[in-house]
């Protein structure tokens, strides 16, 4: 078997993940004259799926898309199908170890290939349809020539747009019509009011947290909050290991108390329990109330973007849908490959923070990141944007960065502070302190809304404490004494 050119193999890989590019190839010809009549069939799958989706195929789609296709076709033997399947396995080996996203070589080389191959297919057109005689036929001709030629070119990437004009009026209502649409609840209303219904597809929030400080509580929160919605999560976990990641999020989700789960020594698992829990989770799936959670876990510094972006492609190939969130806990766990090309560590941290954001544009979901604070953190009752080591990197990206905060006797209580670093579209209702008070179901690790009672011991807390949230010196946000003397306040404050 004669192996397909290496630019071939490259052109195609590349349209596998690319879905604007795989568009410029959907516009070639179907014949040998652009494709070899092996490649042929495989380039049809490819055109096939980019005329019905947006989003980009996946290898393992292309084969069984692929086999089904040459399978109803009698032209081809079981030779023919062989052969041609194995050119698809012969492409997909390119991603092991090349990615045209990192590769400037392979970027470059197909880009020339395409422009090489449409300026071909538009003379032929043009020479073949229209007379030389027309000065529009030039024009057009011009046009197109000038419009191949920019491929490659950093210019191509940015989208153009223009307000004014009958012919722009659709556009410009369905952009606005799907920037408007796709707010996505978060299940805490509080923070759901501030940005105007929730997270949007396409964004990203980050949660800050000290060490053990409710970072993964959080984050578990969403993906129960979610998954209650109808919502489909995947949640990258890369420190805890999953059997822990699993008790917490089922007995958050059906809101037990996750000791329940084991025997009274703490060594093993209570099988009724648990029994009773997933039959609880079952009934939801059967009646249609839930969502999927998926989790995925890895070794620290060993998953790359790429490995990400091709775990979503088979999530999409097994399930028939992208998820609503992307959970990522924690990014500094990820295998940085901006870092190891020699780009300063700061700022390859923002580009990987960027690079998570595009990839929740590319597939139409929210990634959600955790970030751990640093030393100076521990100083700090609120954790501010200096609390965070790399804040401006990491905060950047983002629509909506919180921290999560509760001093020892807020969380012995079971309440918990959110304050709103960053809200990119914030809403009217965003609080003048920027902080969010909730009640923790201690049993559960819930976050529930504070009902008047809770509020009102929140409150007292918070001025025994002898503390504010814009500052760090001890003073009280009102002089509410809680049946104690002003003499009593100060003898609790010197003592903190």
């Amino acid at each position: 078997m004669i192996l397909m050119e290496e630019t071939v193999k490259q052109v195609i890989y590349r349209s596998f993940m690319d879905n604007t590019y795989a568009k410029r190839i959907s516009s070639l010809p179907l014949t040998e004259d652009y494709f070899s009549k092996e490649v042929i069939p495989i380039v049809k799958v490819i055109n096939s799926h980019y005329r019905k989706e947006d989003t980009p195929i996946s290898g393992e789609a292309i084969n069984l898309d692929l086999e089904k296709s040459l399978s109803d076709n009698k032209n081809y033997s079981e030779e023919d199908i062989k052969e041609i399947m194995s050119k698809v396995s012969d492409i997909s080996l390119l991603s092991t170890y090349k990615n045209y996203n990192n590769d400037q070589p392979i970027k470059e080389n197909t880009d020339s290939w395409l422009r090489k191959k449409l300026a071909m297919n538009t003379l032929t057109r043009t020479l073949s349809n229209r007379s030389l005689d027309d000065k529009d036929t030039i024009d057009y001709l011009v046009n197109d020539l000038m419009d191949i030629s920019s491929i490659g070119e950093d210019s191509e990437i940015i989208h153009a747009q223009d307000l004014v004009g009958e012919e722009n009026v659709q556009p410009i209502h369905d952009t606005i019509e799907e920037s408007v649409k796709g707010s996505i609840s978060l299940g805490i209303p509080e923070l759901d009011a501030v940005m105007s219904g929730g997270l949007k597809r396409k964004e990203l929030g980050m949660v800050v947290a000290k060490s053990g400080g409710g970072k993964t509580t959080f984050l578990l929160n969403l993906s129960c909050n979610l998954i209650a919605d109808k919502r489909n999560v995947v949640y990258l976990e890369l420190e805890e290991n999953d059997g822990t990641m699993f008790a917490k999020g089922l007995s958050m989700l059906n809101r037990k108390n996750v000791k329940d789960l084991f025997t009274d020594n703490g060594e093993g698992l209570n099988e009724f329990a648990f029994n009773d829990l997933m039959k609880n989770i079952k009934k939801g799936s059967d009646l249609g109330r839930l969502g999927q959670f998926t989790l995925w876990t890895a070794e620290s510094y060993t998953v790359t973007l790429s490995a990400i972006e091709k775990k979503l492609q088979k999530y999409y190939q097994d399930k028939g849908f992208y998820p609503d969130m992307l959970i990522i806990d924690y990014p500094e766990l990820l295998k940085n490959d901006y870092i190891n090309s020699g780009v300063r560590e700061e700022h390859a941290t923002e580009m990987l923070t960027h690079s998570i954001r595009d990839l929740a544009k590319k597939y139409n979901m929210i990634s959600f990141i955790a970030s751990q604070a640093n030393r100076f953190a521990y100083s700090q009752v609120t954790i501010k944007e200096d609390g965070i080591e790399g804040a401006k990197a990491k905060i950047n990206p983002t629509e909506l960065s919180i921290s999560v905060n509760h001093n020892a006797e807020e969380r012995a209580a079971g309440f918990t502070r959110l304050y709103i670093m960053k809200a990119r579209n914030r809403d009217e209702n965003f609080p003048e302190d920027g902080i969010i008070r909730l009640k923790t179901d201690k049993s559960s690790g819930r976050l529930n809304s504070e009902s008047a009672e809770e509020k009102k011991e929140h409150q007292k807390i918070i001025d025994e404490m002898g503390t504010t949230f814009d500052t760090n010196s001890a003073k009280t946000n009102n002089k509410m004494s809680y049946e104690l003397t002003e003499e009593q306040l100060d003898k609790k404050r010197n003592k903190i």
